[in-house]
């Protein structure tokens, strides 16, 4: 399976600072994830994935992403769960 990712570098300026965006990455395919994780990386996104899925609620709160890639097919309706909790999250709401 080849995977093309055509991305634009995004970083937007504070005071003359660039700010590059945070991505927290949801996907049981480690061979996936990788190929994702590093085609991002090149373009100057910083991506996070957690170790476990046990602690995914957590890490978001730490790291509190500007946006979640989250596997749809995670097993055992966890990816419904998981963009539930994310969506209810006060940080998304204006």
């Amino acid at each position: 399976m080849y995977l093309k990712l055509r991305l634009f570098r995004v970083v937007h300026s504070r005071k003359g600072e660039l700010t590059m965006y945070k991505l927290m990455l949801i996907e049981d395919d480690t061979q996936l994830s990788k190929l994702i994780q590093e085609s991002l990386e090149r373009y100057g996104y910083i991506v996070h994935q957690p170790e476990n899925f046990i602690n995914i609620v957590e890490d978001f709160t730490k790291i509190k992403p500007d946006l979640v890639l989250l596997d749809i097919n995670l097993p055992i309706m966890m990816a419904i769960f998981y963009a539930e909790v994310f969506a209810s999250n006060r940080m998304f709401q204006s």
